[in-house]
């Protein structure tokens, strides 16, 4: 039987993120990313807003809050990230430290050389970012945001309901302590999609959309053998260049992190 340390190694059914080394460092702030059906894009904007907070800060960290299910791609494959974090070296990519669920290393910031600039840069100091993606329900009250992730196709609108109505109890608890912790984004926005009749049927206010991005975004990186967040930073800039979608996405999502720092509290931002 495989003891606690194994399965977080292996991404066993005891794995949490929220257990290895990456929380024991001093104060880093706590980002959840919660989508309110499965498929709305919940990974793709958690994953985003990592490089853009990595680029902006020097320093960001990135941790599956729930392991891959059966028959679901591992993040480790969608984000396309095997190819780049290698298994002898800290799982570092793009100012973030990906703490992803099955990798074949151990995935604790314990693991990464005390002298190691990039361990000094982006994890050692106050105010550190670590962004969750899809904490479980009892996990959320220990996030100092939360992200809800929302797709406008009607089918996973109904199919959300449930998780919405968590999501707005727990958007009340926090407005009673006076915090705006709690923020709705629209995913996948175009321009068939009413924004204001969602938020009358949902009964919330967007504080950010991110555009519906080409699917050439991200066939040509998964062909390419390489991660598509690579796009949204790279120092070519080729998918900013090629695809206004892609520059109006980049936009949004900086727009969307620069809410993020104003609902923390002002020693993060």
């Amino acid at each position: 039987m495989k003891n606690k340390k194994e399965n977080q190694m292996t991404g066993g059914a005891d794995w949490e993120p929220l257990a290895n080394g990456i929380m024991q460092e001093p104060r880093l702030f706590q980002i959840g990313f919660v989508g309110i059906a499965d498929e709305v894009g919940t990974t793709t904007a958690a994953a985003a807003a990592a490089v853009t907070i990595g680029s902006q800060r020097g320093r960001a960290a990135f941790a599956e809050g729930e392991c891959p299910r059966e028959g679901k791609p591992r993040t480790l494959d969608y984000l396309g990230l095997r190819t780049v974090l290698q298994k002898d070296r800290p799982p570092l990519y793009q100012d973030v430290n990906w703490q992803l669920a099955k990798l074949e290393t151990p995935q604790s910031l314990d693991d990464i050389p005390r002298q190691a600039p990039v361990y000094q840069t982006a994890f050692a100091t106050p105010g550190g970012i670590l962004i969750l993606d899809r904490p479980p329900q009892e996990k959320w009250k220990e996030c100092d945001v939360l992200v809800c992730v929302v797709d406008p196709l009607p089918a996973r609108v109904l199919a959300g309901l449930a998780r919405h109505h968590q999501l707005r109890a727990e958007q009340e608890e926090r407005e009673k302590r006076g915090e705006h912790s709690l923020l709705w984004v629209m995913n996948k926005a175009n321009p068939a999609v009413d924004k204001r009749e969602l938020e009358r049927f949902l009964r919330i206010r967007f504080d950010a959309t991110l555009p519906l991005l080409p699917a050439e975004f991200f066939y040509q990186a998964a062909y390419q053998d390489l991660p598509w967040m690579r796009s949204l930073y790279a120092d070519e800039k080729i998918f900013r260049k090629q695809n206004q979608r892609t520059v109006d996405f980049c936009d949004s999502l900086e727009r969307l992190v620069s809410s993020i720092f104003s609902a923390l509290p002002q020693i993060a931002i």
